[in-house]
């Protein structure tokens, strides 16, 4: 256990574990999640230690009962399944909505949390009377760019567009508790798997 990286199951085993050893120096330490290769949250969680701590030393003194804690959960598959999951549901999250806009017009709608948070902000504005041209009268449309999406709208439009967009992640979220439930129960035990649950929506 050269780092300790844990996945939320093997940091409860070995917090278990400590307790019952009386390894109070494992309450000391303080936790962040941790970031992969890709620079995403991976899932686990990092330890972190004072200034004052070597840490080398501090992981030779872990006792053998919470090595095997943690260890015992490596041949655990349901984990990269877990991770793959919540990952691909982001990736789709950050992709956007396309929405009919009638007449042979299509639009991408944010669906990610900073997009969508402008979007309503900007709703919400031109909804009460917030958002005036350069002459001080109150705008009834507005020109709005996020991203890669960029429109002309007034409330109404906006409010539909932003129904839109919570219908998709809702949708998102949705697939992803079902997919979570599968792996738990062996019906999904591969990544390809997950593709087409999310590919399906």
């Amino acid at each position: 256990m050269p780092e300790l990286i844990l996945t939320e199951a093997q940091w409860i085993a070995a917090a278990v574990a400590a307790k019952a050893a009386d390894f109070v120096a494992w309450d000391n330490l303080r936790w962040t999640t941790h970031i992969g290769a890709d620079g995403k949250p991976d899932g686990q969680t990092q330890a972190l230690y004072s200034a004052d701590v070597d840490k080398d030393a501090f992981v030779e003194d872990v006792p053998a009962d919470i090595v095997t804690a943690v260890t015992g959960f490596a041949a655990d598959t349901t984990a990269p399944l877990i991770n793959y999951a919540g990952a691909t549901r982001w990736e789709y999250e950050q992709a956007g909505v396309v929405v009919d806009l009638g007449g042979g017009s299509f639009v991408t709608v944010p669906t990610d949390r900073e997009g969508r948070a402008a979007l309503k902000q900007a709703r919400d504005m031109l909804r009460d009377g917030e958002l005036l041209d350069e002459n001080d009268d109150v705008l009834t449309d507005m020109a709005v760019v996020i991203g890669t999406f960029a429109a002309v709208l007034n409330e109404a439009q906006a409010t539909a567009l932003l129904k839109e967009s919570g219908k998709r992640v809702q949708a998102l979220y949705s697939t992803h508790a079902s997919v979570l439930s599968d792996i738990a129960s062996g019906t999904i035990t591969t990544e390809a798997q997950i593709n087409a649950a999310f590919g399906g929506e």
